[in-house]
């Protein structure tokens, strides 16, 4: 049971992922048809700037869940060759624990603003689009990420975790 949820869970970051990255793909392809289109004819698409914008949230808050349960985050290696690899279990499930706490904090923090811009009924200037969708592929990024530190601070104390950047030989000198 618990490696069917923990592979439903990889195949929901994966999809997450995918998605980010078309995200970014359209991004550029908006920004470059743009600055091409404003260079050739002198006219630049319209709603351009806010299109990038919206994308923008969906690029970031779904391609972290990826990054989190792949520990494929920032690591300084300073005593890692020498520590024991129980102690380095040990500090993968503090900060995994610390990670789940901040993302929490994060999405609790992020339901005030949210409501704000609901309840004020923002709309973006060139496309007429309310500013609260904007909160949604952030509170679903973030929920998933939540997720994503939950497995591997499970995964760390059930004892499958694997330290990538060993395991992976990608260590950056």
């Amino acid at each position: 049971m618990a490696s069917r949820i923990s592979t439903m869970l990889e195949a929901l970051f994966e999809l997450l992922f995918k998605l980010s990255m078309l995200a970014l793909a359209a991004m550029m392809l908006v920004v470059v048809c743009d600055v091409t289109s404003r260079y050739l004819f002198n006219h630049p698409i319209r709603g351009a700037y806010d299109l990038v914008e919206t994308l923008l949230p969906v690029t970031i808050f779904f391609g972290l869940p990826a990054v989190v349960a792949g520990r494929h985050d920032i690591v300084i290696d300073l005593i890692d060759a020498i520590m024991p690899h129980g102690l380095r279990r040990v500090l993968i499930g503090a900060s995994s624990l610390l990670g789940l706490v901040m993302l929490c904090f994060v999405e609790w923090a992020m339901w005030g603003p949210a409501q704000q811009a609901y309840r004020y009924g923002d709309v973006k200037l060139e496309l007429n689009m309310p500013v609260w969708i904007l909160w949604i592929p952030a509170f679903l990024g973030i929920g998933a990420t939540i997720l994503a530190a939950l497995k591997v601070l499970l995964d760390v104390i059930a004892g499958n975790s694997k330290d990538a950047a060993r395991d992976e030989g990608t260590k950056f000198e």
